[in-house]
């Protein structure tokens, strides 16, 4: 047998078999959040619940990577409704932040990096629209990991030693170096302080955590702390429901999450790569990666030139997405040379309409002004309702700060933000960055014709 090949008969690298199941799926990044989200289906829980069950369970396990004080997408699909719904739970820079205030640039560590948490909106309204089990009941398994504790694992020490702010903050210092020690590799982490938050969150909801206790804590800490995130901040958060955008690629129907996520960027690429006789280079052969690299480029530069908050600024993602645009960008691919310089295509002149006066917006090569690390789950439940959820801190351990007695680590996401005033995504209080973050769904066909997940 071919040992490239999986037992399966799968091209590619597995590390570990393939774990089969007949009632329902759940992969994330720690085992325990993975069990987390099988408890509840186990429970009769639906896809979304077990989605609430690994969200807040990876606040304990992962921190470097996760927390309810970071933001992110939650993309569901409810087997029979014909749709792909994303959840933007991506928050605001603070009223007071403005590039002004950054002259010194914007800090890594500490709050006055943090913008507003919004994944949290985006988790319970979901939940409320699609749930079945009670929220708290969902909270159960992560608020055992919290009080219980996880052990670190040897990526997890070695990580957070690498982050001094860890061990030297008062709020933080107390779960990821105890005593002033670091915790070591199978010692226990435990954070009884988010465990308590996490209770609240299951008795009162959304507003324990942008009107309640919660919110009111979290704005004593920033304002204490110099931060800029205030009360009148979180209780102004709304979470977005958005339509998901899709291209056809090779006969499936892949479905991304729209602006201000960068899901565009991957149909851009899928696009272009689909101009090429695939056939006729081998599996991650050297020409093949070469191809997939060169459609890298040029979808990126497009983001650069174009992705922003589509509520402040007008994405050409019509455009973007257009058939004759991609096989336009994809002619700019050489086979045998990679290319030194790349730059951004012209996707309004495959539009019907133009740009809205009324929005920032690139066209023509300029910018024209207005008017006045990450961690992935997905679950898939016996009724084939479906979550693919990406949530973040922005860097690992983000702030590397515990917002007060909350036991919630905030992010530090205005360090995405542009200084420069002639760059599409510039600072401004009140918008929301663009984002790497984009989950990914592959149907048979598109959902409203009854494609298949």
């Amino acid at each position: 047998m071919d040992s490239s090949l999986s037992p399966h008969g799968l091209v590619g690298e597995a590390y570990r078999p393939p774990k089969i199941g007949t009632k329902g799926a759940v992969v994330a990044n720690h085992t325990m959040a993975t069990q987390a989200g099988m408890r509840i289906l186990h429970r009769g829980g639906n896809a979304v619940d077990a989605a609430i069950a690994v969200a807040f369970a990876l606040g304990p396990a992962e921190p470097q990577g996760s927390s309810i004080g970071g933001d992110g997408f939650v993309m569901v699909h409810m087997a029979g409704s014909g749709q792909v719904k994303v959840a933007n739970g991506t928050g605001a820079a603070p009223a007071r932040a403005t590039a002004d205030e950054y002259k010194d640039g914007i800090p890594y560590t500490g709050v006055r990096g943090t913008s507003v948490p919004g994944i949290v909106d985006a988790l319970l309204a979901a939940h409320e629209k699609y749930g079945t089990l009670p929220l708290s009941t969902c909270l159960e398994p992560a608020i055992e990991l919290c009080e219980d504790g996880v052990p670190v694992s040897v990526f997890q020490s070695n990580a957070a030693m690498q982050n001094p702010v860890l061990q030297s903050s008062e709020t933080s210092g107390p779960v990821f170096a105890p005593n002033g020690n670091w915790l070591k590799p199978g010692e226990i982490r435990r954070n009884p302080d988010l465990a308590r938050t996490y209770r609240l969150i299951g008795e009162q909801g959304r507003a324990a955590f942008y009107e309640g206790d919660i919110a009111r804590e979290i704005a004593r800490f920033s304002e204490a702390s110099d931060g800029l995130l205030s009360y009148e901040d979180l209780k102004n958060h709304k979470v977005e429901w958005q339509d998901a955008i899709s291209i056809n690629y090779r006969g499936r129907t892949v479905y991304e999450a729209p602006p201000n996520s960068s899901g565009h960027v991957l149909l851009q690429e899928l696009g272009m790569f689909e101009q090429f006789d695939a056939s006729r280079f081998g599996y991650m052969s050297p020409e093949s990666v070469h191809l997939m690299v060169e459609a890298k480029k040029l979808a990126f530069a497009d983001r650069e030139a174009y992705l922003a908050d589509p509520n402040f600024v007008d994405v050409p993602i019509e455009g973007l997405l257009d058939p004759s645009y991609l096989e336009e960008r994809a002619l700019a691919i050489d086979i045998d040379r990679a290319a030194d310089h790349v730059a951004e295509g012209d996707p309004w002149s495959y539009m019907d309409r133009k740009p809205d006066q009324n929005k920032k917006h690139r066209i023509g090569g300029r910018l024209h002004g207005s008017g006045p690390d990450t961690t992935h789950f997905c679950v898939v439940d016996r009724w084939g309702n479906a979550v693919g959820e990406l949530q973040s801190i922005q860097t690992m351990f983000g702030s590397c700060v515990i917002a007060g007695s909350t036991g919630i680590l905030l992010n530090n996401r205005m360090t995405y933000w542009h200084l420069d005033s002639d760059h599409i995504d510039f600072l401004r209080p009140g918008q929301r960055v663009r984002h790497t973050m984009n989950p990914v769904m592959v149907f048979s066909d598109a959902v409203e014709n009854g494609g298949q997940l």
